[in-house]
């Protein structure tokens, strides 16, 4: 279901505002990008685009059937924080599901600075 760009705005400047405030430092999210089909049988059709990432290691907090139960560490932690933390800041409109990401080392200056930030791609939710 298509629910239109203020649906799409809110969800991710929801997500935005959790990571500055949380996880700057742990975690990114990817940039995804709404792309309609300008032609064909298809056309009108839109879909949410995420950029090609290089996997290194990818983790799966969370799917569409049961929620995230990811104690073991910080950033499984801190997607279980996020989910609870959307339900509340949309006054239980919208849940994120099916959170996942992939683990990657930040380079900076052509120096490896971090090996274990999490970029979240690929994110839906649940309209209550």
């Amino acid at each position: 279901m298509w629910a239109g760009p203020s649906l799409f705005q809110t969800f991710f400047s929801s997500i935005t505002l959790w990571l500055n405030r949380h996880a700057r430092n742990q975690m990114a999210l990817a940039e995804s990008f709404p792309l309609t089909v300008a032609d064909g049988i298809e056309k009108g059709t839109s879909w949410l685009v995420d950029p090609l990432l290089k996997i290194e290691k990818e983790r799966k907090f969370s799917g569409s059937q049961k929620a995230g139960t990811n104690s073991a560490d910080l950033m499984g932690r801190s997607c279980d924080a996020f989910a609870h933390f959307a339900r509340q800041d949309s006054e239980d409109t919208w849940v994120p599901v099916d959170i996942q990401g992939i683990v990657t080392h930040i380079i900076k200056d052509g120096r490896m600075m971090r090996s274990n930030k999490l970029v979240l791609y690929c994110l839906s939710c649940i309209l209550a």
